[in-house]
């Protein structure tokens, strides 16, 4: 069981997993593993927040709210479209 994000990433992305030797292993499109955790992040929340400002990016709280009815972002729905497979022209 899976999310729908990596659902779709193993789906239509060309990821795989695999048992072996009664662990999961997770692999890229091009066959490299994909490491069991990522490497820690460095930096500091200040340094992001001055960036942010620099490039005019106004990001709170609030900021992942719709502008319409307050409705929280549907995550989910939102990584769906983005990651739609990339269509292929159907040939002349």
């Amino acid at each position: 069981m899976i999310c729908t994000f990596h659902h779709t990433v193993v789906h239509d992305h060309g990821y795989r997993i695999h048992r072996v030797n009664g662990r999961w292993e997770f692999r890229r499109p091009d066959a490299t593993l994909v490491p069991e955790a990522a490497d820690p992040l460095s930096g500091k929340a200040e340094s992001l927040v001055e960036m942010h400002t620099r490039a005019g990016l106004h990001i709170n709280h609030k900021t992942i709210s719709s502008k319409w009815q307050g409705d929280s972002l549907d995550i989910d729905y939102v990584l769906g479209l983005l990651l739609l497979p990339k269509r292929i022209p159907a040939a002349a």
